[in-house]
């Protein structure tokens, strides 16, 4: 008796006829739905051209870009943005389109830090800090009776931890002055007495305020400065 033997060649080949059908087919859906609606939307919501659709998978990284413009901001209570000036090479890249910014930190007094990251055609993050100062004070009087100077001021209480006083003595009109500093360890504060030399010509006096977080401190800006002359005539 003779035996037959099955040859499948003719069907895996038809099966693989198929199968490549198939996804041709698939191929010429895809570039076709490109050239007719050359306007995609990514993940995020923004949108882009038919060649940003199909260069997705290569986004650029934004890792390496420059960020400028940061700036020291000063206590208000709310949350402190930034204006950076983002730049990747020569191109100065667009906020919402081609990168966001989040925030941590951003209220109170200290170092905050600002994230941005890629989005669109760009990848990545960069993370940046900037400081937030306490809100400054004002010299409102001073006074100077023998060797004792009395320094009064606006108490400014929020986000703050105390003062720092800086105050120059000038025996004689020409000469520089000598630079002193005193801390007032007390937010509540409002004056402070000052040893000074009874015979100095004039003393000139500034103030700020600071905070402490952990072991760092956070000065405002110096107030405007008040002068006082021996015969205790007050120039501001």
């Amino acid at each position: 008796m003779e035996t037959k033997i099955y040859d499948r060649s003719k069907e895996v080949k038809g099966i693989c006829k198929k199968r490549l059908t198939a996804w041709f087919l698939t191929l010429i859906i895809a570039v076709s739905a490109v050239a007719l609606y050359p306007c995609a939307v990514f993940a995020d919501g923004t949108q882009g051209g038919a060649a940003d659709s199909i260069s997705l998978a290569a986004a650029t990284s934004i890792s390496k870009a420059t960020v400028t413009g940061l700036k020291c901001r000063t206590w208000t209570g709310k949350a402190l943005t930034q204006n950076p000036v983002v730049k990747l090479g020569s191109r100065t890249l667009r906020k919402g389109t081609d990168y966001k910014i989040s925030y941590k930190s951003n209220i109170n007094v200290g170092r905050a830090t600002m994230i941005i990251r890629g989005r669109g055609k760009y990848t990545g993050t960069i993370t940046k800090t900037f400081i937030i100062k306490p809100k400054p004070t004002a010299l409102t009087l001073l006074k100077r009776s023998g060797s004792i100077m009395t320094v009064c001021w606006k108490r400014q209480s929020q986000q703050t931890s105390g003062y720092q006083i800086t105050y120059s003595g000038a025996r004689y009109p020409h000469l520089s002055p000598n630079l002193d500093r005193v801390r007032i360890k007390n937010a509540r504060a409002t004056s402070h007495k000052i040893k000074i030399s009874s015979t100095a010509y004039r003393y000139r006096v500034w103030i700020r305020t600071y905070k402490q977080v952990g072991s760092n401190y956070y000065f405002s800006d110096w107030s405007e400065y008040f002068s006082i002359w021996r015969d205790g005539t007050l120039e501001r």
